[in-house]
């Protein structure tokens, strides 16, 4: 009995301190939702410090905002911890005076409110403000997170004078979705600091609407970060000329639209350094202020960056260094398009280095008062239309212009990169960038280069055009391609219409000419449009159309015979009796290499089934083309020739091992290819060419290697033991990287590459210097890796 009694008292404690355990448990106790307040005295809770305990004690189970009363808190808060909180259970601290600086929470802790591995925070209508000018103190903290919102506030640092890392009135950190809208950010080290601890570890931070001013170094500091979008702020007065409105570091998919930065009194208006992956940089604006020296620097760090570069609007009144500043060593691609580049004096609107065909560079104004205007692929150019000759080449820059650009004046701002609506401005083609800085919509044609659109009537993409004629064949043959004219002048890539072309009612094309094969009988009515941002006109012509006379004669011809590997071809059509119909044949269709067969050759422009097409011819070796042209008298003729197309071999050298070359002719590359610069570290790449013949000769039909970084050097022999082939020794190659080895270096980028052991342009091979050897070759390139050239090309036979 005494026994049972015992046992009896002790489950009794256990469920009294079980009970009180359950009963002092956030699950037992109240959960929070609804409107709680904050004051001095009489509200839900004395301090902002107090109301967060008792969330961390509670949690939430609804909807939850914690109004704070206007008023100044000495306060440093770590929010997090809180139970209950979702997309729909949001928890909103907000300041309840008009406007935010009427409730001001204060602190020189490290952090006067920390956001810490919580979710669905709101912060709003506050004065955020952070006393201590230290290397790790900061405004609002925001570590771990994600799905926040810092809006409407006040945000502030100290406006520190001396260089101090890491002091910010912001920070994100390892954080998701965190937005910042409209906030007032002032002060710090950095001002606005979003880092990514490792890359990609803060993701989706979106700085939309806010003032970024007076900090010291950084206005906006991102890195490591993806999918970031900053837009629509305004950024100004940098306190330090050595800083940066917004350094970008190894960012991946960003956003940067419709800031203004101006003045930025500042070294970098812009700096991304290693952009990776995409990119997408439009509508913002630039003014430089009295220290600035750049800008824009644009640095992709692999060939697999792509960089949309398009309708920002940059000026300078002074004349220090570049506008826009692109270093594309490793063959990013750029798509540089519908830009305003102006200075008020002289000074060098573009740097670019590296173009490729890949990129895009049409639509631009780029104006200065004289000297070099820019500077592209390398080359300095002091006229629109010296640069435009080299850019044809590559196919671009036929529409950019060179044009002085009238600005609006403020009373609160100097000058204002908003174009003046009653002058004249730069336009080209739309590209798809539908609104500009300010949200206002730009013509469907025809915009304004730059990130503000201009609706000036005097502008002649807002004349309404003449009325459009062209000339036409008195008889077109059923099926048979029928070229029409327009009687419009092209100016050079600056037509300010469009045009449109209808056959029978039916859109066939948008280009000035027309080549179509949709004529039928016995008549059609061919329609011609012209229209721009003013207006529209047309005309129509009918068309007699008729049977052709007899079956087709097929022949053909193609732009190039011999070409090397990789290279393209055009084919054209010969064949009289107006053809309907076109089969072309290629052979061999396809070609065996390392075991697999693969494609002989690519289509890259039109079909094998159009009278005219394109083709990219992957490996070596002679090609027979045949045609069969056919109309509506039947199939003509099927025309062959036989060996028409010979593909020398062009082969790169390897990154690791030697290569051993056999064939009888061909291309030799450095690592990189045609395409590609070389690269490589401290590395050696090597190859032998050993055909069947007593000699091989060899040429350099192009050489650009960085001077006194890297090297070419070649011996008679299957190494470097053999008689050396070299013919020269003067600035050749001595430097200690590779043993002090002596071979050929430099070239036409050696003034921007610089040379650490010998004087620009170094020993250059020239194209005239034919290199022979008995039997087999051996070639070497060293490359250092410390800069990037384009590398070189050779013929060998």
């Amino acid at each position: 009995m005494r026994s049972s009694t015992k046992r009896w008292a002790r489950r009794s404690t256990w469920l009294a301190f079980a009970a009180a355990a359950l009963l002092l448990s956030p699950a037992a106790q109240a959960q929070i939702s609804g409107t709680k307040t904050v004051c001095a005295s009489g509200c839900d809770y004395s301090s902002i410090g107090k109301a967060v305990s008792d969330l961390k004690s509670k949690g939430v189970n609804g909807k939850t905002t914690i109004e704070i009363s206007a008023g100044a808190y000495n306060e440093s808060v770590s929010i997090g911890g809180i139970s209950g909180l979702s997309a729909t259970n949001t928890l909103t601290f907000k300041g309840m005076g008009k406007v935010p600086t009427d409730t001001r929470v204060y602190n020189t802790a490290s952090y006067v409110i920390q956001l810490s591995s919580t979710s669905y925070i709101i912060l709003d209508n506050l004065f955020i403000d952070q006393q201590t000018l230290g290397s790790s103190n900061y405004g609002v903290d925001v570590y771990g997170s994600k799905n926040c919102t810092i809006q409407n506030c006040w945000v502030w640092a100290p406006a520190s004078n001396t260089y101090m890392y890491g002091c910010a009135a912001t920070r994100s950190g390892g954080s998701t979705d965190i937005l910042w809208k409209k906030n007032y950010l002032r002060g710090g080290g950095y001002m606005v600091c979003d880092e990514g601890y490792s890359n990609g570890s803060n993701t989706r931070s979106i700085y939309d609407g806010n003032t970024i001013t007076k900090p010291y170094y950084y206005m906006i500091m991102a890195q490591n970060s993806v999918d970031n979008q900053i837009i629509n702020n305004y950024l100004d007065s940098g306190q330090q000329t050595s800083g940066q409105g917004l350094y970008s570091y190894y960012e991946n998919n960003v956003k940067i639209n419709n800031n203004y930065f101006g003045p930025v009194n500042a070294y970098y208006g812009m700096g991304f350094l290693y952009a990776s992956a995409k990119m997408e940089v439009t509508n913002n604006m630039v003014l430089f202020g009295s220290s600035t020296q750049y800008g824009v620097y644009l640095y992709p760090y692999s060939s697999s960056a792509v960089v949309k570069f398009q309708h920002n609007t940059i000026h300078s009144s002074n004349s220090n260094s570049y506008l826009v500043y692109m270093y594309n060593a490793n063959k990013g691609t750029i798509d540089f398009r519908n830009n305003n580049l102006t200075r008020s004096g002289s000074g060098i609107t573009l740097y670019s280095y590296g173009v490729t065909a890949n990129d895009m560079f049409e639509g631009n104004n780029f104006y200065n008062s004289g000297g070099t205007l820019l500077y592209w692929n390398g080359t300095a150019y002091s006229s629109l239309a010296a640069y435009k000759a080299v850019a044809k080449t590559f196919g671009m820059g036929q529409s950019d212009q060179n044009m002085a650009v009238t600005y609006k004046t403020t009373p609160t701002r100097a000058q204002d990169l908003h174009v003046d609506q009653s002058s004249l401005t730069p336009f080209a083609k739309n590209i798809g960038v539908n609104l500009d800085i300010d949200g206002d919509a730009r013509c469907k044609y025809f915009v304004t280069s730059g990130a503000d659109e201009s609706t000036y009537s005097g502008n002649p993409h807002y004349a309404k055009p003449s009325s459009p004629n062209f000339t036409a064949p008195s008889i077109a043959y059923d099926g048979n391609p029928t070229v029409f004219f327009n009687a419009a002048k092209s100016s050079g890539g600056l037509d300010p219409v469009f045009y449109h072309w209808y056959v029978n009612g039916k859109w066939v094309s948008d280009s000035i000419h027309l080549e179509t094969v949709t004529l039928s009988g016995p008549t059609s009515k061919v329609k011609l449009v012209a229209e721009n941002c003013g207006g529209k006109d047309s005309v129509e012509k009918t068309i007699t159309v008729t049977d052709p006379p007899a079956a087709p004669v097929s022949d053909f011809i193609s732009d190039k015979n011999i070409i090397k590997q990789g290279d393209v071809i055009k084919f054209s059509d010969l064949s009289v009796n107006y053809p309907s119909s076109w089969k072309w044949e290629i052979t061999p269709v396809n070609t065996f290499a390392n075991g697999q067969s693969n494609p002989s050759y690519t289509i890259t422009y039109g079909s094998m089934s159009l009278p005219n097409f394109s083709a990219r011819f992957n490996y070596s070796g002679k090609y027979k083309v045949c045609l069969t042209a056919s109309n509506k008298k039947g199939a003509g003729n099927q025309e062959c020739k036989t060996d028409y197309i010979t593909v020398d071999p062009a082969i790169n050298m390897p990154t690791s091992g030697t290569v051993t070359i056999t064939d009888k002719a061909g291309y030799l590359y450095d690592n990189g290819g045609p395409n590609k610069n070389p690269t490589g570290n401290y590395v050696q790449n090597k190859a032998v060419i050993a055909g069947c013949a007593d000699s091989v000769y060899l040429i350099f039909t192009k050489f650009d290697l960085a001077c006194g970084m890297d090297y070419i050097r070649l011996f008679e022999g299957k190494d470097a033991s053999g008689k050396s082939l070299n013919k020269c020794s003067a600035n050749s190659y001595v430097g200690s990287n590779f043993g002090g080895v002596t071979g050929y270096t430099g070239g036409p980028s050696s003034s921007s590459t610089g040379c650490a052991y010998v004087t620009a342009p170094g020993c250059i091979p020239a194209i005239t210097d034919t290199f022979k050897a008995s039997k087999s070759m051996y070639i070497e390139m060293g490359i250092y890796g410390y800069t990037s050239t384009p590398g070189f090309e050779a013929y060998y036979w």
